[in-house]
């Protein structure tokens, strides 16, 4: 597996890095994933002058190519070029665009002009962060006798604070849409209570947009009451059994808002959930188990009210 780097400090960031996506997959970068964006503060020698202190944005990508090392490296240099870095530069400069290898499966490369794992990967730790959030199994391996060779890039993140990281951002936002099967949810609370509106309802978030719709039939407004795990799972089974032409025709992803393990689990085998929007974390090993196997994704959020009141 390759990781390669993103960044940009000069004009606009954002479509530098799309741009240099696109063009690195014409070029036969088969992407696998993509990180988020990280905005960190740029790294600058001494007395830098202060028009290079520009903040950068970085991300990694994960991916394969037929290219052999050097080859892929000309290819970066050849991508930086059309997007408009100048082929001779000042080292720390603003740059429009900068592509780095990072790593190449277990690969030591040590070149004049390619050195891989990157030379210096262990002082950027916002990079050592952005890969970890890509793979909990890739590993640091380097013959250098120190710290940190053979271990995961995620155990390494717990010990390098990631300092400098302003904000995160996404390369390509989308949107989610909201859709409460239920009677007395505090924003929509009784729009999609029948399955007949769900439905409607659902057909047009997607028109207006939405990549995801979110769909839950627990309410957890303030002081709402609980049903029962089976009144919940009826509510979203109904709707779901009646969308299935439509999810197939859009390719719409579901994510079903539930913290009941035995609703979730009762879905997952049924339906092709994408995410599990998680407002407590109460789940069981076997839950988690099974989420994991079905390759959905989990988002958690932190809230003083749940679960809501008994009736």
């Amino acid at each position: 597996m390759i990781y390669i780097s993103i960044g940009s400090n000069l004009g606009n960031r954002f479509l530098n890095i799309r741009r240099a996506l696109n063009l690195l997959k014409s070029h036969g970068f088969v992407l696998l994933r993509q990180s988020i964006i990280f905005e960190t503060q740029a790294i600058l020698p001494p007395n830098a002058d202060s028009s290079w202190d520009r903040p950068y944005y970085n991300m990694v990508v994960q991916g394969t190519t037929a290219l052999l090392p050097n080859a892929l490296l000309t290819v970066l240099k050849k991508i930086e070029q059309q997007i408009g870095r100048k082929e001779n530069y000042d080292k720390w400069c603003p740059r429009v665009i900068d592509l780095d290898i990072l790593l190449w499966d277990s690969y030591h490369i040590d070149l004049p002009d390619l050195k891989i794992p990157h030379s210096q990967l262990l002082n950027r730790p916002f990079l050592i962060h952005l890969i970890a959030s890509l793979s909990i199994e890739c590993r640091y391996i380097c013959p250098d006798n120190n710290l940190y060779n053979d271990k995961a890039f995620a155990e390494i993140a717990h010990l390098i604070e990631n300092q400098g990281v302003i904000r995160s951002l996404v390369l390509n936002p989308q949107f989610v849409g909201i859709l409460n099967i239920t009677p007395d949810s505090f924003s929509d609370g009784g729009l999609s209570f029948h399955k007949e509106d769900a439905v409607k309802n659902f057909v047009h978030l997607m028109d207006a947009g939405s990549s995801m719709i979110d769909l839950g039939a627990q309410s957890t407004r303030p002081s709402a009451f609980m049903i029962s795990e089976d009144e919940e799972y009826t509510g979203l089974d109904s709707v779901l059994e009646e969308l299935k032409g439509v999810i197939e025709k859009t390719e719409a992803l579901i994510s079903i808002d539930s913290f009941s393990p035995e609703v979730i689990k009762r879905i997952l085998k049924k339906y092709p959930v994408h995410c599990i929007n998680l407002v407590k974390t109460n789940l069981d090993n076997d839950t988690l188990r099974l989420i994991a196997d079905y390759n959905c994704k989990i988002v958690i959020m932190h809230s003083l009210t749940v679960p809501p009141q008994k009736q």
